[in-house]
């Protein structure tokens, strides 16, 4: 009888010993989720992609207004000031008057004032900035640009003041024509140092950063070009190696498709000696670190410091 007591206290002790396993269980699995899911994170991603949508929405606006008036849609320069302002409103209008853009379009204004709009009078371009709320949008390799739209190489070291443009891809307009293939023609014998460091060139993987091309490597994402960026020797690669990022985008009318394949439209990868040269800069480059020189497309070819 004593023994059989004995017996049934164990067997609750221990059936007290599961629930409170099971319970911790659940809770670290609550943690994970809660984690995992990160419903802020998840929000500010959201609102990110709005912003993205509507600048994406207003730039080919934009683009189909000046292909068919041969004229742009904005009365004078704009020198950086919110989709907001009297200057972005008259925009927004102009461009709906000729029915360009939905007379729906503007039921988003309540997010005109995070967008930032600056026009390029060179190329009639118009640039559309704003700062992520998201982490991922936030470290995203197009989140490199001053509030009007120009390339801030600070921004590898500090994203916190950094804008994602769209409508100007800086690292793509270093390209001035997209294509596969480097220089050649010339017997090497009479080819210079130029010729021959251009001819040394992977299309796919190029050895320097800050080279934009042309791929079709992520053609199902709509993806159509890529711009490599510089992470620096940063203990991601062997010692002495350089830290390079590909990141795919696109310039058709598949921009937002590409944009969202988030999971595999950025690469990273490793050179060595002679591209890295961890020796003269273990920090991230910036274009002006580099000899230009090479077409189709335009890159570097070597350091210039």
């Amino acid at each position: 009888m004593k023994h059989q007591h004995l017996h049934n206290n164990m067997s609750k002790g221990f059936s007290l010993i599961e629930v409170l396993i099971v319970l911790t269980i659940f809770a670290i699995l609550s943690i994970a989720i809660i984690v995992i899911l990160n419903p802020i994170e998840q929000i500010n991603r959201g609102r990110d992609i709005s912003l993205i949508q509507i600048s994406e929405t207003l730039s080919n606006a934009a683009s189909r207004y000046l292909i068919s008036q041969n004229k742009v849609p904005w009365n004078s320069s704009i020198q950086t000031t919110t989709l907001s302002s009297s200057q972005g409103q008259s925009l927004v209008a102009n461009i709906i008057s000729l029915g360009e853009l939905k007379q729906n379009f503007v039921a988003n204004n309540d997010k005109f004032e995070e967008l930032y709009i600056t026009t390029n009078e060179i190329n009639n371009e118009l640039l559309l900035c704003f700062q992520p709320h998201s982490k991922a949008y936030q470290q995203h390799p197009f989140t490199i640009f001053s509030q009007n739209g120009d390339f801030n190489p600070r921004c590898f070291e500090n994203r916190s003041e950094c804008y994602f443009c769209f409508g100007n891809y800086e690292l793509g307009n270093i390209v001035e024509n997209a294509g596969n293939g480097g220089s050649g023609g010339n017997e090497e014998s009479n080819m210079t140092e130029e010729e021959l460091l251009c001819r040394d060139f992977e299309p796919e993987y190029p050895k320097y950063p800050w080279t934009c091309n042309s791929s079709d490597k992520l053609i199902q994402y709509g993806c159509t070009n890529y711009c490599v960026a510089d992470k620096g020797c940063d203990g991601y690669c062997a010692i002495g190696q350089r830290h390079l990022i590909k990141s795919y985008y696109a310039t058709n009318s598949n921009v937002i498709q590409c944009l969202l394949a988030d999971d595999v439209n950025t690469e990273e990868y490793c050179v060595a000696d002679p591209f890295a040269r961890c020796d003269i800069k273990s920090y991230n480059s910036d274009p002006s670190d580099y000899a230009w020189g090479c077409t189709n497309p335009r890159r570097p070819y070597k350091w210039a410091i």
